[in-house]
């Protein structure tokens, strides 16, 4: 039976999460919220029947249909078991992207965002990448009834009290299992660190994805790494051969994160009591607030064990990171910035909901100098090239004096961070890695919860616009959108007076 008061949290407007009465496994959690807003209203013209697993409001108006327009999209059949689902009814008429003028259709698939063209033609930059896509779709496909037929199995369906007992002294191999992005795995160091010093007896080993590999490195904790996106089959055999004392699965919602939990044999299985389906592969079934600071939440995967439950800082994890940047890239900044101050800026996001136009950046860009005195610097990853270029060539015809330097190295990209003077991008992984070196940064909010991955302070601030129908970003799902109109509204002035304030 389930601990007291191990209820499920309630999103932000009070749908409730799948509750563990009925549970199997043992729960190590914090009492839940014990108000919950009412849910609220419909808009007029939409009757929509909301998923109790999404985090989503009420779509925002769509701009007026136009003559000529498309014919409704036709509807998507629903995979069983995944998040971000509506099933809607409209009167409204069929906008020109297809669908419904609502904002909001049944079914999942990519949305038709306008995306500007990339410099020298070609495909845009704002695309879902495919294998996130087919990773979700395998995951709602295959990981779900994985997970009812391993919940079945006698070893795992029957647990004896003495075998949910930890006992810290005698731990000697851990496994922390996190997929995801590159701004989860930074809000996972100080869970790592403090796994390090209350366990020092103990060997962690971390299975991630390949993407990770370079903020581990900068932590000092690349070789316990293992991603399993690039080597799959030597991580299923690390895992027979791991012989691992617990395991710590850090995943909020996907079903693949429990089934490597449960091949790893470990006899202590930690996981968040989020998803019903999943939840008999663990032992320890740990409350989690869909609301509540992820930092945060992470940490409370340490009751278990008997280590401190308490909140980390919420900036400067990477403070005392020593950073060996590419010469050439240092030389080019140092001749760029001439002893002037100059702002870190990233044009580019991890998916189309969050990109904020380009002409806005080189606006800001503008701005910046003839407001704050402030040179721009371009940065982001490889895949942020054209974004960077594109920004760089919409600025210089504004006469703003920018320097584009992305660079396919991380060290690279915290150096140009830590050396600006103000830090300024979407909700992305370097935006979470500029509130780890403790920088100064202002960071636009659209589908995502600036509760729940931004952070307010007298160096940080959020810009973003309250709209009902955001936050909708849930489980690294969004809402179909058809105009993204919680990042287009963000106006220049609105990031102008956010930097004023943490300058």
């Amino acid at each position: 039976m389930p601990a007291a008061g191990c209820g499920a949290g309630g999103f932000r407007n009070g749908n409730r999460l799948p509750s563990c009465a009925t549970s199997r496994t043992r729960c190590c959690a914090a009492p839940p919220p014990s108000t919950i807003a009412p849910r609220p209203a419909a808009r007029r013209g939409n009757s929509c029947r909301y998923s109790p697993a999404t985090d989503a409001r009420a779509a925002a108006e769509p701009p007026a249909p136009r003559a000529g327009a498309h014919p409704p999209a036709p509807q998507q059949r629903r995979i069983p078991n995944q998040p971000a689902i509506f099933s809607c009814k409209t009167d409204r008429k069929p906008t020109r992207y297809g669908g419904s003028g609502s904002g909001c259709r049944s079914g999942r698939g990519v949305p038709r965002l306008p995306a500007a063209p990339a410099p020298g033609g070609g495909e845009p930059d704002a695309v879902p990448p495919y294998r996130a896509r087919c990773l979700k779709t395998a995951d709602a496909l295959i990981g779900a009834p994985l997970c009812r037929a391993l919940g079945l199995l006698p070893s795992v369906a029957v647990r004896e009290p003495a075998a949910l007992a930890v006992r810290p002294e005698n731990l000697r191999r851990l496994l922390v299992i996190r997929p995801g992005g590159m701004g989860d795995m930074v809000l996972l160091l100080p869970l790592l660190r403090r796994l390090q010093r209350g366990l020092p007896q103990v060997r962690i080993e971390l299975i991630c994805e390949r993407r990770n590999l370079d903020v581990l490195r900068l932590a000092g904790l690349a070789e316990a790494a293992l991603p399993y996106d690039a080597r799959p089959a030597a991580c299923l055999r690390r895992l027979r051969r791991g012989a691992y004392d617990a395991a710590i699965d850090t995943e909020q919602f996907h079903h693949f994160s429990a089934v490597l939990a449960l091949l790893s044999r470990a006899p202590i299985r930690i996981g968040f009591k989020i998803n019903p389906v999943r939840n008999p592969l663990y032992t320890h079934l740990i409350n989690y607030a869909p609301d509540g600071p992820e930092a945060a939440q992470f940490m409370r995967l340490l009751a278990p064990l008997g280590l401190d439950t308490a909140p980390p800082e919420p900036a400067g994890s990477l403070a005392d990171l020593r950073l060996e940047p590419d010469p050439a890239l240092a030389e080019r900044l140092r001749a760029f910035a001439g002893g002037e101050p100059f702002a870190a800026v990233h044009p580019g996001a991890g998916s189309p909901y969050k990109q904020w136009p380009a002409e806005r950046f080189a606006e800001l860009a503008a701005a910046l100098r003839r407001e704050l005195g402030l040179k721009t610097v371009w940065v982001g990853g490889a895949a942020d090239r054209r974004t960077c270029a594109r920004a760089a060539e919409l600025a210089s015809a504004l006469a703003a004096p920018c320097l584009p330097l992305p660079s396919a190295r991380l060290d690279d990209a915290a150096f140009v961070i830590r050396q600006a003077r103000l830090f300024i991008g979407a909700d992305s992984g370097l935006a979470h890695l500029a509130t780890a070196l403790d920088a100064r940064a202002v960071v636009l909010f659209g589908p995502s919860d600036d509760a729940k991955w931004g952070l307010r302070d007298t160096r940080r601030a959020v810009a973003r616009q309250d709209l009902p129908c955001a936050p909708c970003f849930i489980f690294g799902y969004h809402k179909p959108c058809r105009t993204a109109a919680c990042m287009r509204r963000i106006s220049v002035a609105d990031v102008l007076a956010q930097c004023r304030r943490v300058l």
